[in-house]
């Protein structure tokens, strides 16, 4: 008999098989692997090629039913015929054969048909042991990562570390100013000292004031000039050059300070290399009779500069009214540098030129140099508060609070420390602080530090009610006391408690009043309140007739307010 395969547009038999085509070992361990299939309990086919010594794929004998539905171009399943044979999916055999027919043809093993390799007979199963090796398990060493740095959510503390006093100072006098340059004049020599002395016998300035102005002869010149042939053009001539010698060596020969007057007006900046402190003692005259000479003043431009420099030649005695024009320009030169934003070098001039320390230091801390300031107060002016303000607004909080405990301000310490976030150091010094008000009796201070500064209602409020006992500020311990109480049945309960077991006729018309606030910002308790000010009224009215104005508190009612008035006015008529 023949058997042919023929395809078929369906399955006549059940899939119990799989076919995997390929040589590789790995291929048909992937396909069973994404199959689910247990190795152990499935028996596989190698299948030859057509060619010796070959692999065409394997067989893996297995029901459809128990795979996950894997789709694979190497994977084709087999129908399975009586148990005995299996040929490809979508085929059928020709001619029909039955059971004792196919038995008797495969007596021993089942085969497998396809048209690529043939017929094979499944005689002998991979074994797996024999192919496959085991790894040896290796120990292994868990090694932890480095713990991350730590980020916080929120900022705890900001703060800027300055530098001390002395390194600050030694900054500023660095890096303030520009590097030192030469003027263009030169001083005069001994022989054109002696031609100007010569020329100014003949020339004058003008007395006009104006810039502009020129030179003028003297008078005996003038007077002389038509004897000498005032006609002459030689003669004019040598005059007229003579003016000029006479006005280039008075320019030169110029008032120092003139110069210097006139370089703040065009060049302030380098005006302040040469500038001079203004001497208003008369000390430091030095050599040359104290006079003033336009020299470099500054080995450095710092405000603290000159290591000694200040000898010869480091102050002027000026005398006249020069000082003050000086001094004067000194202030104007100082208040531009400030508007434009220059209060380094406005310091300078304050310090510097018109010895002015305060000045130097409150014109820092105005453009929020608050290390160089600080330094100033402290080095300068020996004022521990001005500094101590500087460092905290410019956030050098720790040299803040270091000053502010030498003042002993506890207060400003403890706040320094919340700013921080150290509630223990601020509540250790805002403890000070609340013994210091216990110390002097102002109960409603110490209340006020414990509530909003450290959080603590319930230690201020036996504070508040000693005062209220000991009638220290009684009233205004009384309010803070009822103010402290959020809870309106409790609030209820304290003041029935206050009134029947607290309260004496000294002091009950305080209560009275402290009445009348929780009356007017509680509703809800505007029975007991009034209720309670009845009574009080009622029993003070016989001493003190005008207290019953406050009946028209609690009860505003027109025809009480005209009988609180005739009360008033006849206290024993009848009502």
């Amino acid at each position: 008999m023949k058997l042919e395969i023929k395809p078929s547009h369906k399955n006549t038999h059940p899939l119990n098989g799989i076919l995997i085509k390929s040589k590789q070992l790995e291929d048909w361990l992937m396909c069973l692997t994404a199959l689910e299939i247990n190795l152990q309990n499935t028996s596989v086919y190698a299948i030859p090629a057509t060619i010796p010594n070959s692999i065409w794929g394997c067989f893996v004998l297995f029901e459809k039913k128990s795979t996950n539905g894997f789709q694979n171009n190497l994977i084709e399943y087999c129908q399975e015929i009586h148990n005995k044979l299996f040929i490809p999916e979508f085929s059928t055999i020709f001619p029909q054969i039955n059971p004792t027919e196919l038995a008797q043809f495969f007596k021993h093993h089942p085969h497998v048909y396809h048209p690529e390799f043939g017929l094979f007979e499944l005689e002998t199963p991979i074994d797996w042991e024999s192919l496959l090796e085991v790894p040896i398990q290796q120990g292994y060493e868990i090694t932890a990562p480095i713990p991350a740095p730590f980020i916080p959510k929120t900022i705890q503390k900001i703060e800027i570390k300055p530098l001390p006093p002395e390194k600050s100072i030694k900054e500023m006098e660095e890096k303030m100013f520009p590097k030192k340059e030469t003027l263009k004049d030169k001083p005069l020599s001994p022989i054109e000292k002696v031609k100007l002395k010569l020329l100014n016998k003949a020339f004058e300035k003008s007395k006009d004031k104006s810039k502009d102005a020129k030179i003028e002869k003297r008078s005996w010149l003038k007077k002389m000039l038509p004897y000498l042939g005032g006609d002459d053009s030689k003669l004019n001539n040598y005059i007229e050059k003579k003016e000029q010698d006479f006005e280039d060596l008075e320019r030169r020969n110029s008032s120092e300070m003139e110069k210097l007057m006139d370089l703040f007006k065009n060049n302030p900046e380098e005006a302040l290399k040469y500038a001079i402190p203004i001497d208003f003692n008369n000390t430091g005259r030095g050599g040359n009779q104290g006079a003033f000479t336009m020299a470099k003043r500054w080995q450095s431009m710092g405000l603290f500069g000159n290591e000694g420099n200040y000898g010869s030649g480091g102050n002027a005695t000026i005398f006249d009214d020069s000082m003050y024009k000086l001094q004067q320009q000194y202030f104007q030169a100082a208040t531009n540098f400030i508007n434009e934003g220059k209060y380094d070098k406005a310091a300078f001039v304050y310090m510097k030129l018109l010895q002015n320390n305060l000045l130097a230091a409150e014109t820092l801390e105005k453009g929020k140099l608050y290390s160089e300031a600080a330094s100033i107060y402290l080095k300068m002016l020996n004022n521990k508060l001005k500094a101590a303000n500087c460092y905290e607004n410019g956030r050098m909080t720790s040299q803040a609070i270091e000053l502010y405990k030498e003042l002993q301000m506890n207060e400003k310490v403890g706040d320094l420390y919340s700013s921080i976030h150290n509630r223990t150091e601020a509540d250790r010094h805002y403890n000070f602080v609340v013994e210091e008000y216990k110390n002097l009796d102002q109960y409603v201070k110490a209340s006020m530090i414990l509530k909003n500064k450290m959080n603590d209602k319930q230690t201020a409020q036996p504070l508040l009610l000693k005062g209220w006992r000991e009638k220290k500020d009684g009233l205004n311990c009384l309010n803070n006391y009822f103010n402290n109480i959020e809870d309106l049945q409790h609030l209820s309960k304290e003041i029935n408690k206050i009134y029947s077991a607290e309260t004496d006729e000294t002091n009950k018309e305080n209560f009275l009043y402290a009445l009348k606030l929780e009356h007017s910002k509680h509703k809800d308790l505007h029975a007991q309140t009034r209720q309670i000010g009845y009574e009080i009224i009622a029993e003070l009215a016989p001493k003190n007739r005008y207290i019953v104005s406050e009946l028209s508190f609690f009860n505003p009612d027109v025809q009480l307010s005209k009988d609180i008035i005739r009360f008033k006015t006849f206290p024993n008529s009848n009502l």
